[in-house]
């Protein structure tokens, strides 16, 4: 990659970096689309999380160390282990650069639309604490509002009204679905039958129970959670298939000892021979 290349990647990082930042803080106003005096569905108590943000976030570098052992799985066993665990990771690394681009747009558009629409949560009213809730008509629209509540921090109370769409399903579920595909094209055969099916199962099960557990929780209303969990799924798709190339390792040579094709049958591996990427922009030529 040229300078100018990687000072534009740098740039695009920063720019979506201060602005989630923004929007998360405030700094960067939430719509405040109002809401139904004695609407008894953002009349629902604060109870916390079952899944906090951070262990959402933080399941977002598992699909690393997932990829990282299954390629030293896949690896020819007649390399030296040194070799195989640094190309292993070099080809994980490269996917989860992509993974990155995919993930970090995706959570750009979730936080956008969470600061445009500015949809109140089920637990608003307990949250915020509007001042002109009090006393007001039952059924009269209140177009704009002033949050009291002193007891929560700042960031929960303003939180209150970004209901739409659901953060925790949009990532639980781009992550759930990335691991899944991934499994299901690089996974080396063991002859199980069940094994990988499991394996993709339970990360598929991490996504939906990111988006269920927001509406036991009385976080989300329902379609929240299926809006983000659309979303989410959608740009993992996105990435598996366009970005990371359907997890592809295209070979120029039959000597190259560790990069593989995905279990496919010779023939269709042969054909892959012939195959290029996007200039240079591909597994081989970066850990070549």
């Amino acid at each position: 990659m040229g300078v100018l290349a990687i000072t534009l990647d740098i740039m695009i990082i920063i720019l979506l970096i201060v602005f989630m930042t923004l929007s998360e803080t405030g700094v960067i106003p939430t719509h405040k689309r109002g809401f139904t005096c004695g609407d008894e569905s953002i009349n629902f108590p604060f109870t916390g999380d079952t899944i906090s943000a951070g262990m959402v976030l933080g399941s977002v570098v598992v699909p690393l160390f997932i990829m990282w052992l299954v390629e030293v799985l896949r690896a020819q066993s007649h390399s030296s282990r040194l070799a195989i665990w640094k190309k292993s990771l070099c080809i994980s690394l490269y996917w989860f650069n992509k993974y990155l681009i995919g993930f970090g747009i995706h959570l750009a558009l979730v936080d956008a639309m969470k600061s445009l629409m500015g949809e109140s949560r089920p637990h608003f009213l307990d949250s915020c604490r509007p001042q002109e809730a009090i006393n007001c008509t039952v059924g009269t629209f209140i177009s704009n509002f002033t949050c009291t509540n002193t007891e929560y921090p700042v960031q929960l109370v303003f939180d209150s009204y970004r209901s739409f769409p659901s953060g925790h399903s949009s990532v639980g579920n781009f992550v759930g679905l990335f691991v899944a595909w991934y499994l299901y094209k690089r996974f080396p055969s063991t002859g199980s039958k069940w094994l990988v099916p499991l394996f993709q199962t339970l990360s598929l099960i991490w996504g939906a129970a990111c988006g269920i557990t927001r509406i036991t929780d009385n976080r989300h209303n329902w379609w929240d959670v299926l809006i983000g969990g659309i979303i989410g799924l959608t740009f993992a798709a996105y990435t598996a298939k366009y970005l990371c190339h359907n997890f592809k390792v295209f070979r120029t040579s039959w000597s190259d000892e560790h990069l593989e094709t995905s279990s496919l049958p010779l023939r269709s591996e042969n054909q892959l021979l012939s195959v290029t990427t996007n200039g240079k922009d591909d597994v081989n030529s970066q850990c070549a």
